[in-house]
């Protein structure tokens, strides 16, 4: 990759600085995050190959086991994601026997995860355990500064909420 001074961008994924004294801009803010993003995404989708499950399904019965009212549109709020995605993650996981779509109630399908989909959790956790303890290595003062760094940016990028007449 070229560099270029002006606008502080780096020569290699591994922020190798041309302007030392210089911080980072957006720009640098939104590719190392999308990189350290995309990288651990992959990680957990490949521990989790051989158990036919995506991290974002793990995701989705783990947060089930939390909260077993929760509904697609609850989901999809805590995940960040659209409620058909999170529909279309439910559908997979219930053809997979993982999840059971209960009869609608209100308009609402709420889904219970199945016996299968328990022990597939606790797979995927032990399945999981050596991403997690590579980000272990980092010391704890670095986790606590990234993790208030990132909720710091996700703070700063948040929109504004919508006023309440348009819902």
């Amino acid at each position: 990759m070229n560099a270029d001074v002006s606008t502080g961008e780096y020569k290699s994924s591994r922020m190798e600085w041309l302007a030392d004294d210089r911080p980072p801009n957006a720009w640098d803010v939104i590719n190392a995050s999308r990189r350290a993003s995309r990288r651990l995404e992959s990680r957990l989708d490949d521990a989790l190959q051989d158990l036919g499950v995506s991290y974002a399904q793990f995701e989705i019965l783990e947060l089930l086991t939390r909260d077993r009212n929760a509904h697609a549109a609850a989901l999809a709020r805590r995940l960040n994601v659209s409620r058909q995605i999170t529909s279309r993650l439910l559908a997979k996981l219930d053809r997979a026997g993982l999840v059971e779509l209960l009869p609608p109630d209100g308009g609402v399908r709420v889904p219970i995860v199945t016996r299968d989909g328990r022990r597939r959790i606790r797979l995927a956790v032990d399945a999981t355990a050596p991403v997690r303890k590579e980000l272990s290595t980092l010391t704890p003062d670095r986790r606590t500064q990234l993790v208030a760094a990132l909720t710091a940016m996700d703070d700063a990028i948040r929109p504004a909420p919508r006023p309440w007449w348009f819902d």
